[in-house]
């Protein structure tokens, strides 16, 4: 009887060890997929930003439909959706994905203070690091471009950074 007793809870443990592994390696497998998908996200903005007109991007990207190249409310903005990813609880605007460039939206400025991007900088070549607004005179574009998700693991988020110029 002792026998079968110890027989009995060892195997229990290790049905409670197999169903562990298999619950933790489904979560892994979400996760890898979620990571996947949002880097495929960001290299498909990437690759149109790049596919962009270059004195075009900021325009097409930033946060005011004002100035869209097609017309007003003809470009895309800033914010992306991604499928198959979940928006954070706590995201302002409903987007998984973001494209973010130096100043506060609907400006581009050289004097932001953002190490990653190489910020503060000299983005319209004229020598001078300034506050002005450089939406239509930029030589160099610094991005990041974002995508922030809730996911099996909590909240993720990935970032590319890069730095798009005119190509002569």
């Amino acid at each position: 009887m002792v026998e079968l007793l110890i027989a009995i809870a060892v195997l229990t443990l290790g049905i409670g060890a197999v169903s562990s592994t298999l619950v933790t390696s489904s979560s892994l497998n979400r996760s890898s997929r979620e990571a996947m998908i949002a880097t495929s996200a960001a290299q498909n903005v990437l690759e149109t930003l790049h596919a962009e007109p270059f004195e075009d991007v900021f325009a097409t990207y930033n946060s005011s439909a004002a100035d869209d190249p097609l017309g007003a409310g003809s470009a895309p903005g800033p914010a992306f959706a991604v499928p198959g990813l979940d928006v954070q609880v706590d995201d302002p605007d409903g987007f998984v994905g973001e494209v973010i460039m130096p100043g506060p939206g609907d400006l581009l400025l050289e004097d932001v203070g953002d190490a990653d991007l190489g910020m503060p900088r000299d983005l319209n070549a004229d020598g001078i690091v300034d506050g002005a607004d450089h939406a239509t005179d930029y030589t160099v574009l610094p991005v990041r471009i974002r995508v922030a998700w809730r996911g099996a693991a909590g909240d993720q988020t990935l970032e590319f950074i890069t730095t798009l110029t005119r190509r002569r």
